[in-house]
C-alpha cells in the first residue's frame, strides 16, 4: 500500500514538472500578437485575417514562433478564395497589426504618418441616422472619426444622401483639417445645415447677444443672397446688419440690450443680392408690422436662428445656441 502511494506522488510530481516545463517552452520559444480594424471597426464582420495561412480570430492573440517572426500576413473577403491584401512582416511581441480600409482603396496596414483623422458629427432628427449616408469626394465616410491619406485632397464635396436614392439631399464644399471636425445638422427630411467649428469670444456679459442667421430655399425661393438689417423696434435705431448666402450661416452680429432698452426688441429689412449690390428690398419692417426676430436680452450668449417663410419670423435653435 505504501508503495502504491510512493509510486502516486511521484507520477503526480513527474506530472507537475513537465507541465511547468511544457508552458516555460510555449511561453519562451513563441510570441503573442493581433490584429485589428481601425477603420471601418466593423470590418472583422466581412474579413478573415491569416497570417502564413493561420486565422487569426476576431478576439484572439496569436502565436509566431520566436526564432522565427517573419510571415505573410493577408485578408480575405469572406467567402471569397483571393486576398484583397498580402504582405510580408516581422512580428514584434504584443504587437496589433492595425488595419484600415478605406472606402476606394484597398486594404492596407495603418501608419499614423500616412493618415490623417476627422470627425464627421451629423446630427440626424430622432431615429432617422439609420436612413441616410454620407460621402466626402465620392468616398463613403460614416459618423465618427474617418481618415484620410496625407496625400489625397483634403478640400472637397461633401454630400449627404438618402438610402435608395442618387441625388444627394446635401451637397457643399468644405476644407477638412487634421483631427478637424465636420458638423452637420438636419433641419428637415431634406434640408441639412453645415455649422463650421465656432472660435468666436464669448461676450462680456448679459447686455450683449452675438446672433447669427441662416435660411433655406424654401423660406425665400429664388433668393440665393440676401442682407439683413437689425432695428430696434421702438425706434427704428440700426444695429447692425449681415449677409448670407442660401443654406449657410451668417457671420455673427453683435447686440447690444443697452441700446434696445427695456421694453424694446428686434425686427429686420431683408435685401435681396442675389443680382448684386445695391439689391432689392423684400422685407421692409416699417411697413410690414409682423417682421420680428425672437431673441430677448439675457437668454443666449450666442443665438442661431432660422428665417420663416417670407423672413418675416426669426427665431432661434436651441441646438445651435448656447444660453446664458
Amino acid at each position: 500500500m505504501k508503495n502504491c502511494i510512493y509510486l502516486f506522488l511521484l507520477s503526480s510530481l513527474f506530472m507537475v514538472t513537465s507541465c511547468d516545463t511544457k508552458g516555460e517552452d510555449i511561453y519562451s520559444g513563441y510570441i503573442s500578437f493581433s490584429t485589428s480594424f481601425i477603420y471601418p471597426t466593423d470590418a472583422h464582420d466581412n474579413y478573415e485575417v491569416l497570417f502564413n495561412g493561420n486565422v487569426i480570430s476576431k478576439s484572439g492573440n496569436a502565436l509566431v514562433a520566436r526564432d522565427n517572426p517573419e510571415g505573410t500576413l493577408e485578408v480575405y473577403k469572406k467567402g471569397s478564395d483571393t486576398p484583397e491584401f498580402s504582405k510580408k512582416i516581422t512580428i514584434t511581441s504584443g504587437e496589433v497589426v492595425r488595419l484600415i480600409k478605406l472606402d476606394g482603396r484597398s486594404i492596407d496596414i495603418y501608419d499614423e504618418n500616412s493618415y490623417d483623422s476627422f470627425s464627421l458629427n451629423v446630427i440626424y432628427q430622432a431615429g432617422k441616422e439609420s436612413e441616410y449616408k454620407a460621402s466626402f469626394n465620392e468616398n463613403q465616410i460614416s459618423n465618427g472619426i474617418n481618415y484620410l491619406k496625407k496625400e489625397d485632397e483634403h478640400a472637397g464635396i461633401l454630400k449627404i444622401y438618402k438610402e435608395g436614392e442618387e441625388v444627394a439631399v446635401f451637397s457643399q464644399d468644405v476644407a477638412i483639417a487634421a483631427n478637424g471636425i465636420v458638423n452637420i445638422m438636419q433641419l428637415s427630411e431634406s434640408e441639412f445645415l453645415l455649422v463650421p467649428e465656432d472660435n468666436e469670444p464669448i461676450p462680456d456679459s448679459e447686455r450683449y447677444t452675438k446672433l447669427r442667421f441662416f435660411y433655406t430655399s424654401d423660406a425665400l425661393p429664388g433668393v440665393e443672397r440676401i442682407k439683413i438689417i437689425i432695428y430696434e423696434w421702438t425706434n427704428f435705431a440700426e444695429l447692425g446688419s449681415v449677409e448670407i448666402k442660401v443654406g449657410q450661416l451668417s457671420p455673427y452680429q453683435t447686440i447690444d440690450w443697452d441700446v434696445v432698452g427695456s421694453g424694446g426688441g428686434l425686427c429686420q429689412d431683408i435685401i435681396d443680392l442675389t443680382d448684386g449690390e445695391p439689391g432689392v428690398k423684400i422685407l421692409d419692417s416699417a411697413i410690414n408690422m409682423d417682421a420680428f426676430i425672437n431673441i430677448n436680452r439675457g437668454e443666449f450668449k450666442f443665438a442661431t436662428t432660422r428665417l420663416g417663410a417670407g423672413g418675416i419670423f426669426i427665431k432661434s435653435i436651441p441646438a445651435l445656441s448656447t444660453p446664458w
